[in-house]
């Protein structure tokens, strides 16, 4: 499937222009600006106090209540004494935290600073002001603080992002425990947030949605195809290009990287022209890394590429566990870009050579242009990133319903395992299925889902479920369940998988993202998943989907409706000759039961 793109304009500086504006008009009439604060980033938590540790552990938090992220190149943050005087540097992200640190980075623990200054607070007050670098005021400080405690090292915690900072209303006690004993407070933590940034103005829906191999010539169809380390096929090139474009950020969250040089070196080049490029992946309990090659473009190759920040800290980060300082049995598991606050790119495919590089599994991409999508996924993101929180340590902490786009198009975002995408989201999506049901999906074990489109079924509504051989040898698969009740499920014979975690009811409503419907996928994983309803997709994508739907289901042959073909059998291309353990059962080719 080629791409198809909309249309949109964007009207860029406006904002910026109009308050440099009012405050040349203000200075020229002699206004105190100081009683208009501005407030697109204020000062969210002050340490005045130290730590546990430390009295001279001062710290200071600021907060960026946009959906962009924003330069603080020009930025000052000064007592009314002149002590501390910061000259701020580096970027606060979308929805993000900014964390300074008196003298050295080792004031609040286990946490990396973002900015390391000197000077000391006064316990009696100071009168801190932020001011931009049109020096417009931002936010400021009462002069005697308006929260904290001393003897228990409770910080000064921002509790309303939306007023001034000047309100004694807008703060409290930090409450929780930070830092081994270090006091309480929530260094950049974003589930701290009171508030999610709030959405920008209404969007024209924009996006470029590739299917893996497309309607003709397809390497998911032929079962003869092979992975390969190409990037040459739509769905990279898509990718590629918007990387290529980038001008000032690129944030990602993937499961890993293998055999994908292009992405390696592209993000490399854009690090080098100045984009910030921050990264998140997936490490298994024992430090491993989910992807290896030998070409020098895996996921330890990604990492040491992009290398270190100026406090030796990772760009690329993983789902760290705390008391083992490897990943964690669980997986991080999402597949998404956050390009310059603009461009979110969603799906169910790897970058690796059997997923956007070969083509070689079932999959699609939809790159969706939204500030307001991309601040949403900035706030998951940093909870990763920044705040070092993976799996059921994250919090609900972001928007889920998003302004509806001019088109009538409805966005709704849910990550794992924090916001029960399988109850707000994918339920939701088949229960509104009253004439068709379009099921592509790797692994089914989920009973409640089983049940909701057992219940469309019911309803009346036409049902196609297709899944991946090795979902459907799972002990726990609910296919069994579908085919029961007369619902037609084909298992994929391809070399390749049915990767896929999506379905489209009614052509209105779909779901797509990383998420199976599985359990673990909704209560462990990290994974993000996007419902999708009306406007651009009654008018679209869903004819795209269809066709493509349509494709894999007529080249299954049917004698595999409802029976498994295996993915590593004489029943699949040459599986039993590639030398690889298609199935994941310690077998290969010969050796496999499928293969005699």
């Amino acid at each position: 499937m080629n791409s198809r793109i909309t249309s949109s304009s964007h009207g860029g500086g406006f904002k910026r222009a109009a308050r440099l504006l009012i405050f040349f008009l203000g200075a020229l009439s002699g206004m105190p600006y100081a009683n208009a604060l501005q407030k697109d980033v204020v000062i969210s938590e002050v340490a005045w106090m130290g730590t546990a540790n430390s009295t001279s552990d001062e710290w200071l938090e600021l907060y960026n209540n946009t959906p962009n992220s924003i330069d603080l190149t020009g930025w000052t943050l000064s007592a009314a004494d002149g002590t501390p005087g910061i000259a701020l540097q580096g970027t606060i992200p979308a929805g993000g935290h900014f964390l300074l640190e008196r003298t050295d980075d080792t004031t609040v623990p286990g946490l990396a600073t973002d900015q390391i200054y000197t000077g000391a607070l006064e316990n009696g007050g100071e009168t801190l002001t932020l001011t931009d670098a049109g020096n417009v005021i931002q936010d400021r400080t009462n002069a005697t603080w308006d929260a904290g405690d001393n003897t228990t090292k409770a910080t000064m915690e921002r509790v309303d992002l939306s007023a001034d900072g000047t309100t004694a209303a807008s703060w409290a006690n930090g409450s929780l425990a930070y830092g081994n004993g270090s006091g309480y407070g929530t260094p950049q933590n974003a589930a701290s947030t009171p508030t999610a940034p709030p959405p920008a103005s209404r969007e024209d829906f924009s996006y470029d949605l590739e299917f893996a191999g497309g309607l003709t010539a397809s390497t998911v169809i032929d079962p003869h195809s092979t992975p390969s380390s190409n990037s040459n096929l739509p769905m990279a090139q898509a990718m590629l290009t918007r990387i290529n474009a980038a001008t000032t950020s690129i944030d990602f969250s993937v499961y890993g990287f293998r055999n994908q040089c292009a992405f390696k070196n592209a993000l490399v080049a854009a690090q080098a022209r100045g984009v910030v490029v921050r990264g998140h992946v997936d490490q298994q309990s024992d430090g491993s890394y989910t992807y290896t090659d030998t070409n020098g473009c895996d996921t330890q190759a990604v990492i040491d590429a992009l290398g270190t920040d100026g406090n030796g800290n990772n760009w690329v980060r993983f789902d760290v566990n705390a008391a083992t300082g490897k990943g964690y049995s669980y997986i991080m598991h999402n597949k998404f870009f956050i390009i310059d606050g603009q461009w979110v790119s969603v799906g169910s495919t790897n970058y690796s050579d059997t997923g956007i590089g070969g083509e070689y599994n079932a999959n699609w991409n939809l790159l969706i242009r939204s500030s307001n999508l991309a601040a949403v996924y900035e706030t998951e993101f940093n909870e990763m990133w920044v705040d070092g929180l993976s799996h059921t340590a994250k919090t609900d902490n972001t928007q889920h319903v998003l302004p509806t786009f001019n088109d009538g198009t409805a966005v709704e975002s849910y990550f794992s395992p924090t916001d029960d995408a399988m109850n707000r989201a994918i339920i939701p999506a088949i229960d509104s299925a009253d004439s068709t049901l379009d099921v592509a999906i790797f692994y089914l074990t989920s009973q409640p889902i089983a049940d909701a489109i057992l219940a469309a079924k019911s309803r009346g509504a036409n049902i196609r479920v297709i899944m991946d051989a090795t979902g459907a040898g799972s002990q726990y698969s609910k296919h069994p369940q579908l085919c029961a009740a007369g619902i037609p499920v084909k298992i994929e014979n391809w070399n390749g998988k049915m990767h896929m975690k999506a379905l489209m009811a009614d052509g209105d409503n779909m779901i797509v993202g990383s998420q199976n419907f599985t359990g673990a996928g909704n209560d462990k994983n990290d994974e993000n998943t996007l419902w999708i309803k009306g406007g651009a997709v009654s008018s679209s994508i869903a004819s795209y989907y269809l066709a493509y739907y349509d494709a894999l289901w007529n080249a299954i042959p049917d004698q595999f409706i409802c029976n498994n073909p295996g993915a590593e059998s004489l029943n699949v291309g040459d599986t039993c000759s590639d030398g690889v353990d298609n199935d994941y059962d310690g077998l290969v080719d010969a050796a496999d039961p499928g293969c005699r």
